[in-house]
């Protein structure tokens, strides 16, 4: 057992190294660090910042404190280097951003921004491609909350980098859009879908409808992850 965390939702392998991000929803929740050789845990932000405010105009500073949901890794410009991105309820519904640094002995991590998602919105998972468009798989929002019973509840929204706008992708909405995942070419979408046991694969050159489905019979699909 790894103890120390709260309330760990998702978790993500820094590729090709012994370290584990977790997320934390609980009130003392954020962003931790695991050791899965030592089988230790630890806060991995504790609060430095380097805020780009012409990425992410919507933030000039961290929240004091804040949860973290679903999260994503995706490979910077440098080798070594990520940005990590969390979906965030607390304070307020939000994708926070993080850049990490692995090249050390221990990853180091740096608060760059954040974008603000409507107040009714209840996001689970997000990913990100390499230009900086960033996909919320939205599981819930307005009174859109019944997915068990297979009712559309989400949808993927994608936040535009060059014109900071949030648009919903057409065709993603889903009965209960859980975890969500880029395939390595960033050509294809994976959405894990509650609702109905699937995992939805899109296009992203167009999402009109699932490219096709695969069945996850007996269980409801979360999160979902590249395995090393």
């Amino acid at each position: 057992f790894v103890c120390g965390l709260d309330e760990p939702e998702d978790l993500i392998q820094i590729p090709g190294s012994k370290w584990l991000v977790a997320s934390g929803m609980g009130e003392n929740g954020g962003i931790f660090l695991v050791d899965s050789q030592a089988k230790t845990a630890h806060r991995f932000f504790t609060g430095t910042a380097k805020p780009d405010t012409a990425m992410y105009p919507d933030c000039a500073a961290p929240p004091a404190h804040f949860n973290s949901h679903g999260i994503a890794l995706r490979p910077g410009a440098t080798t070594g280097t990520y940005r990590l991105y969390s979906v965030t309820h607390a304070p307020f519904e939000s994708i926070q951003v993080f850049a990490a640094d692995a090249r050390g002995a221990a990853p180091a991590i740096t608060w760059t921004g954040c974008v603000k998602l409507p107040a009714d919105f209840r996001s689970n998972a997000v990913t990100a491609t390499r230009d900086g468009a960033i996909q919320v798989n939205v599981q819930m929002h307005g009174t859109h909350t019944d997915f068990i019973s297979g009712n559309i509840t989400g949808g993927v929204w994608r936040w535009n980098p060059k014109d900071k706008t949030l648009k919903l992708m057409a065709g993603t909405e889903l009965a209960g859009n859980n975890g969500i995942e880029l395939s390595k070419d960033e050509k294809e979408l994976y959405i894990a879908v509650s609702g109905t046991q699937t995992v939805a694969i899109y296009s992203l050159a167009n999402t009109a409808k699932p490219a096709r489905t695969i069945k996850t019979p007996w269980y409801n699909l979360d999160n979902i992850h590249w395995s090393g």
